[in-house]
């Protein structure tokens, strides 16, 4: 998640505020990116649950979990908010549970995605706060307070936290296409089960796991089939719904992940976001991975918006190229390695 502004205006406010983070023992910080300025903190515990951003955390020896465990309690809150309202709600509500009375916590939201909206949704929550404004972002500082807190806003908010079942798949908010199964998927399927995918077969991307699901249930010639997801919430309700043993889940980027010679297939939906940014990069760098990933002579199937620039790497990168469907504002290409 590219939240640099985020941060920017957070340090702002610290010192304008002077706050004194060191003076807190249990920090923990929403959606953190690697950033030397972390430091600064006492030991935080930091919250991020999108692989690449995780490992640079991870690597940088910092303390980090893709979820909040259980039972740990805190006296400093940070969230760096995402562009996902009913998300930024839910982790309102759970921090909201596990911060200890009188525990500070500040929001940090762009302004471009809503920050001060949710603002006014934390107000709601907290009944007092202090906000700022700064570097295209909205900032919100509340202590917490039994008293102030509308209990009834606190209940609705962790509502959003209810799993929903979509055709027998499991979403959340914040994950991709959480009300729906995407056209573009839809569309894989209906070309993709009249072919035969055998061997060991990779789903780039696999979100909550509709694509690898309906391919599951053809069966066929398939050996095994690896999910991998970089969104921790996105695999583990995968996990959930598909039980053949034939499927393998990994919490990774295979932008990152240097696979070599390994796929006899490959599927991808590949997203075009990076946090709230746009970024069709990201389909490249999937489709550069893909070709490194399969054994030579083997496919890529991959479905994509029409209007995204897929078509033309595809066919710089394999040469063998084929256009199984063009429909709904939708492309399903097949390339040969």
């Amino acid at each position: 998640m590219n939240n640099s502004n985020d941060f920017d205006a957070l340090y702002w406010y610290i010192k304008k505020a002077n706050i004194q983070v060191n003076n807190y023992d249990k920090t923990i910080i929403y959606n953190a990116i690697e950033n030397p300025k972390l430091k600064l903190f006492n030991n935080p515990l930091c919250i991020q649950r999108y692989y690449p951003d995780y490992k640079r955390l991870s690597d940088s020896g910092f303390c980090v979990s893709p979820v909040l465990p259980s039972n740990y309690l805190f006296d400093f809150a940070i969230i760096i908010a995402s562009k996902h309202k009913e998300d930024n709600l839910l982790t309102l509500a759970k921090i909201c549970m596990r911060l200890n009375e009188n525990g500070m916590i500040i929001i940090v939201s762009k302004n471009e995605i809503g920050g001060k909206s949710l603002v006014k949704y934390a107000y709601q929550l907290f009944g007092l706060g202090e906000i700022e404004g700064k570097h295209h972002c909205t900032i919100f500082k509340t202590f917490k307070n039994n008293e102030n807190l509308k209990k009834e806003v606190l209940k609705q908010y962790l509502n959003y936290g209810k799993q929903k079942y979509i055709d027998g798949y499991l979403t959340l908010p914040g994950v991709f296409s959480e009300g729906k199964i995407d056209i573009g998927s839809k569309l894989f399927i209906e070309i993709i089960s009249g072919i035969e995918l055998i061997g060991d077969i990779a789903d780039f991307g696999a979100g909550w796991g509709y694509l690898s699901g309906e391919l599951l249930k053809l069966k066929k010639g398939i050996s095994s089939i690896t999910l991998i997801e970089a969104d921790y919430y996105s695999l583990e309700l995968a996990k959930q719904v598909i039980k053949d043993p034939l499927a393998k889940f990994v919490w990774g980027d295979v932008i990152i992940n240097d696979i070599k010679n390994k796929y006899d297939n490959i599927i991808t939906n590949p997203p075009f976001h990076y946090g709230s940014f746009t970024d069709t990069n990201i389909g490249i760098q999937f489709i550069t991975s893909a070709y490194r990933a399969l054994k030579y002579g083997k496919s890529l199937y991959l479905v994509a918006n029409k209007k995204l620039p897929y078509e033309n790497s595809v066919k710089t990168l394999f040469g063998n190229v084929k256009l199984l469907a063009d429909k709904d504002g939708y492309k399903v290409l097949k390339a040969v390695k």
